[in-house]
């Protein structure tokens, strides 16, 4: 890149002045310690100190000058942008009428008003999706982005005593994307993805990679696999390369994690009503 030339010649030129300062600093050193040794040891060892704490002056002054330049950091507009995508349904650990009152939202939000709710009150419900976990990741303009591996990690695992359903969304939801398996059972193994363009033998990462052309969107979706009856609450953490840098971005944390429930789903549906101010059952 054009500015990537120039900075080098920036820091060339800094090294360069910067030798030249400090060649001249030990020059009157020399002078000034041969000054000293026609004066009395005092004058000397005042004489010698004042170079030193020149020299380390000079020095201290070129690393500070030269700290900007180390970083190879990533300009923000050729990073890549890595999103979760907002929760559907949901399934709270917990009987209907211990579920509290969800934020309010407007009528024209009542065939889906799931985002709202799943930005804070799911989550303090400890709801798991009822959808695996979508992550879309947009490439910049002008460079391509890989994702060359990704991992888990697993926080909390348990049996819930019981379930509700809770329907936020009446409808479809999106097509998934490429298919990345990872089993929350062992954490260590390797993931495997799936193209979503028909390819069925899941290919192991790392080795194999997901490329998301320069300009475009590619939406991959997390399937994870665990025991029958167990809730889940986990994070995965995908290492992307954008323009030969590196990159990691992690989705869910132990204070937000994402959440799966594997087991049968409650036959009755929930949503709440604004106007009665009570969860309603769904047909």
């Amino acid at each position: 890149m054009w500015w990537s030339g120039k900075r080098r010649d920036a820091e060339e030129r800094r090294r360069q002045e910067s030798l030249e300062i400090n060649r001249e600093i030990l020059r009157r050193a020399e002078e000034n310690a041969k000054l000293a040794e026609k004066s009395n040891r005092g004058q000397l060892v005042g004489l010698v100190v004042g170079s030193v704490l020149a020299v380390l002056g000079i020095a201290a002054t070129v690393l500070l000058t030269l700290q900007p330049w180390k970083s190879d950091s990533v300009p923000p507009q050729v990073r890549a942008v890595v999103k979760l995508v907002v929760a559907r349904n949901g399934i709270i650990p917990k009987p209907i009428s211990a579920v509290s009152a969800p934020p309010s939202y407007p009528s024209s939000q009542s065939a889906d008003h799931c985002a709202g709710w799943w930005m804070k009150w799911f989550g303090q419900q400890g709801a798991a999706s009822i959808d695996d976990p979508t992550i879309s990741i947009s490439a910049p303009q002008d460079a391509d982005v890989t994702v060359v591996s990704a991992s888990i990690e697993v926080y909390q695992l348990y049996k819930p005593a019981d379930l509700s359903f809770i329907m936020c969304l009446h409808g479809a939801g999106p097509v998934p994307g490429t298919f990345l398996n990872v089993n929350l059972d062992r954490p260590n193994a390797y993931p495997t993805i799936v193209s979503d363009a028909g390819q069925l033998t899941p290919l192991e990462m790392p080795g194999a990679v997901i490329n998301i052309d320069p300009g475009h969107t590619e939406y991959i979706t997390v399937q994870p696999s665990g025991r029958r009856g167990i809730l889940y609450s986990w994070s995965v953490e995908l290492v992307i390369v954008v323009n030969q840098q590196q990159e990691k971005f992690a989705i869910g944390s132990p204070m937000n994690p994402l959440r799966s429930w594997f087991g049968s789903i409650p036959s009755n549906a929930y949503d709440y009503d604004m106007q009665t101010h009570s969860w309603q059952p769904q047909g």
